[in-house]
């Protein structure tokens, strides 16, 4: 059952690229760093809210759909700041995989660390506040239009 929920995963990651894409197009980068926030505050509320189910069942999909969607919001968010920023399109992708390396290893490693709930929520919440500081920082990124 688990495998299946790559299937919303996935499909929430080509909802938000897409999504953002679009208001990218339309409203500009730092406009559409309020959808960012949104998805963001949407899928981390909706891990604590199921943090306190602890039964795989429907919300195990619609969390994964949620998952998808914010990792595809930041992929492409990342991607339209830096986009412009290099002369070639290589370094803005590597730059972002670089930077998703770094804060996914410290925090699968804090996350090995948690031996109690009450550890985990305190952890999700701390995690939610640097995702959202992090995104509101972006807004203030000198952009260079081509």
């Amino acid at each position: 059952m688990a495998l299946r929920a790559e299937t919303p995963y996935a499909l929430g990651s080509i909802i938000g690229c897409n999504a953002l894409g679009g208001i990218i197009d339309k409203y500009g980068t730092k406009n559409a760093t309020f959808f960012t926030l949104l998805v963001c505050l949407l899928n981390e509320s909706a891990l604590l809210a199921y943090n306190e189910r602890n039964v795989f069942g429907w919300s195990s999909y619609a969390i994964a759909g949620l998952c998808g969607m914010q990792e595809g919001t930041l992929n492409t968010y990342g991607g339209a700041l830096l986009g412009n920023e290099f002369n070639d399109k290589i370094t803005p992708v590597s730059v972002v995989l670089v930077v998703k390396f770094f804060t996914l290893g410290s925090s699968m490693l804090a996350n090995s660390q948690l031996e109690t709930i009450e550890e985990y929520r305190t952890n999700l919440l701390l995690m939610m506040v640097v995702s959202l500081v992090g995104v509101l920082a972006m807004m203030y990124f000198p952009f260079k239009h081509k």
